[in-house]
């Protein structure tokens, strides 16, 4: 038995308007949606890249997966930190 191997290329931030504005200087995005290997996703509500990618990854919404930030702000103060992980 085999393995199936799935290719996921996510240009975050690309404006679907843009690219199809520009579809014939995008050769290798123009031959990707001709051959039907390119959709789009309703980003999550908020769309934000981490709860994107998340909610993409896992199948679950924020709520379930409850991951919404790469940072969180120190107690009393304005300054930010990068979560780290356990």
């Amino acid at each position: 038995m085999g393995w199936n191997r799935v290719l996921v290329v996510g240009l975050d931030g690309a404006n679907p308007f843009l690219i199809n504005k520009w579809i014939e200087h995008l050769p290798t995005l123009r031959r990707l949606i001709r051959e039907d290997f390119f959709g789009s996703t309703v980003p999550p509500t908020p769309a934000q890249t981490l709860v994107s990618w998340t909610t993409f990854m896992t199948g679950k919404n924020l709520e379930k997966h409850g991951i919404f930030s790469f940072m969180f702000r120190r107690f009393g103060t304005y300054k930010r930190d990068v979560i780290q992980p356990k």
